[in-house]
């Protein structure tokens, strides 16, 4: 099939009404809202972080083209950056979405509804411009068309129901609190299965025979990228993806998926690379809609806030948040964000610096709830670097701020940092460390947050472990697994993983050991952590080498090295992987 053909496809398609679409953000670019990249030079540019940290942070992000992919997902972004603010803030910040009006893609889409020609439409996007579209068409909603953008909606579908549905995948930004915007939202196992059935129904049933893709990415790693490869070997429609190359060529060519793709399974597929946009422009032509076709396009820095009326462009309303915002706390957020992100990728050392500056400033305007996330941050910073004399008198800082902020309801987070960092000194301060993880757990367990007890019953268990009592230490993490296996935490579960791994390495269960390190790997590759990558990966090793299978424990063991040589040529897991190898070595000969 050629371009010219597969475009004559998707026009006859719509012709018959027996297409559905999958509209992703690149649809609504030009609606004057960002892309995930563009979102992330500004929000990056409102930190403290310099020049090449900056770099730093887009690379691990979206990698280098032509290089290397990026390893981290961009929710994992958005979850650091909402998770420095409080409920009020964050909702601010992603009112943003609110901005926009409908662009040549939208409003295409509404004419293919207003004719007939169009029942379906999925979108993974939070705005409202495809609706917006449809009420310039005089649909009325409720009536002419429905928008489900909550899980119990999609339950609910009568998909016999002749009528024209936008179903919203990640929310909408009518109801902001529940917008699938970070790690823990799109990887809730709750989150996966809600999406599924709406999937299910798109590829398998339903009255149309093919799916058009605008503007979507595939990078739904978590939620929609598996849902929609669990689909292929059952699905009977035909799947078109139109690419928007970096050229942007007017000139289409078709290329093949790679096998990783999440459509690559499906039997009838197409991938048109080029301008969609130029596609969507010869079907306005064809299909004579041609009071869209000639209105003025929306310039990027041209948005509308629908709820206030006067032009407000998302750079501005980025640069007056974050502005706002280091004013109000003389710098203490922009400071705490960007040493989050440093330590989002690895690097505390460089964290360090940012975090020392939001606790001195927080302390100056007497700012007590950014001086203790700032003092905790600081803390596991140094733990992480090995500093625990520093480590120590930050703790206690921390300790006596916490027991005073909301009448110590977050103290547990400070008491089990002392649990960890006495851990970490060593074996005669075991049983100090065990007091402070239980006096921690006690807090915790006075919320009804669960989840806020798995770090404290984490540290538990670690303490018996050293002690050698396994009986309580199996215990601890039957608890823990109880708490983790349903939450969407992919970091605190790839932890928790592993450790039950080093648990069944201890009692020599070596192919339970294995299974556990293997899920802790890729728990941890989904959500792009590469250090407890090597981490898993080296511990791997070591049970092949218990196996006897030394040529694998060392397959392992170069991977892990590739890995920590990756983040840092001198990262500190090097010199204990080596010993490993060493002895790895030693045993095959």
């Amino acid at each position: 099939m050629t371009p010219t053909e597969l475009i004559e496809q998707i026009e006859q398609g719509f012709s018959e009404g027996s297409l559905a679409v999958w509209c992703g953000a690149g649809a609504s670019v030009s609606s004057g809202l960002p892309g995930a990249e563009a979102l992330t030079e500004k929000i990056l540019a409102a930190t403290y972080l310099t020049s090449k940290e900056c770099k730093m942070v887009r690379e691990s992000l979206f990698g280098i083209p032509g290089e290397e992919p990026g390893r981290l997902p961009f929710e994992r972004f958005m979850e650091v950056v909402l998770d420095s603010m409080d409920e009020s803030l964050q909702t601010k910040l992603l009112s943003l979405f609110e901005l926009g009006q409908p662009n040549l893609y939208h409003r295409f889409l509404a004419k293919l509804a207003w004719s007939g020609k169009l029942k379906t439409i999925y979108t993974t996007n939070f705005d409202t411009q495809i609706e917006d579209a449809l009420v310039k068409e005089n649909f009325k909603r409720g009536k002419d068309f429905e928008v489900l953008h909550d899980s119990a909606d999609f339950i609910k579908i009568d998909w016999g129901q002749d009528v024209v549905r936008v179903i919203k995948l990640h929310g909408s930004v009518e109801l902001l609190t529940r917008l699938a915007v970070t790690v823990r939202q799109v990887a809730a196992p709750g989150s996966v299965q809600q999406v599924i059935e709406p999937v299910r129904s798109l590829f398998c049933s339903g009255r149309h025979t093919g799916v058009l893709f605008l503007g979507y990415s595939f990078s739904d790693r978590f939620d929609l990228s598996p849902a929609i490869t669990q689909e292929g070997d059952k699905s009977g429609k035909f799947v078109i993806d139109l690419e928007y190359t970096i050229q942007g060529d007017k000139k289409f060519k078709l290329i093949d998926f790679d096998d990783e793709h999440p459509l690559a399974s499906y039997k009838s597929k197409w991938c048109l690379a080029g301008d969609p946009l130029e596609v969507i422009k010869e079907l306005c032509s064809n299909f004579e809609f041609d009071d869209i076709l000639y209105e003025e396009p929306i310039e990027p820095d041209d948005a509308i806030n629908k709820k206030t009326g006067p032009s407000t462009d998302w750079r501005t309303f980025l640069y007056e948040f974050f502005n706002k915002l280091d004013k109000e706390y003389s710098g203490v957020a922009g400071n705490y964000i960007a040493g989050s992100l440093m330590g989002m990728i690895n690097d505390n050392k460089r964290a360090l610096k940012y975090f020392k500056r939001s606790e001195s400033i927080a302390k100056k305007i007497d700012n007590v709830r950014f001086r203790l996330v700032s003092l905790q941050s600081l803390a596991g910073a140094q733990i992480s670097l090995g500093q625990n004399d520093e480590a120590l008198k930050t703790l206690k800082q921390a300790e006596l701020l916490a027991a005073k902020f909301e009448d110590g309801k977050f103290s547990d987070n400070v008491l089990t940092q002392f649990g960890s960092l006495y851990r970490q000194i060593g074996y005669s301060n075991i049983e100090r460390a065990l007091q402070y993880c239980n006096k921690a757990l006690e807090v915790a367990q006075k919320d009804d947050d669960k989840m806020r007890c798995v770090p404290h019953l984490s540290g538990i268990a670690e303490c018996w472990m050293r002690l050698g009592d396994l009986d309580a230490v199996q215990l601890a993490y039957s608890h823990i697994l109880d708490i983790v296996k349903p939450s969407g935490d992919l970091y605190r579960k790839a932890g928790i993983y592993g450790n039950v791994g080093s648990l069944a390495y201890i009692i020599r269960d070596y192919k339970s050991s294995l299974e556990w390190y293997e899920e802790a790997c890729n728990i941890s590759a989904l959500a792009g952590d590469i250090e407890r990558v090597g981490i898993h990966t080296m511990n791997l090793g070591n049970v092949y080498v218990k196996r006897k299978q030394h040529e694998d424990a060392l397959i392992c063991y170069d991977k892990a090295r590739k890995l920590f040589k990756k983040i840092n040529s001198n990262h500190p897991q090097l010199k204990l992987l080596e010993k490993h190898v060493q002895h790895a070595k030693k045993l095959s000969n």
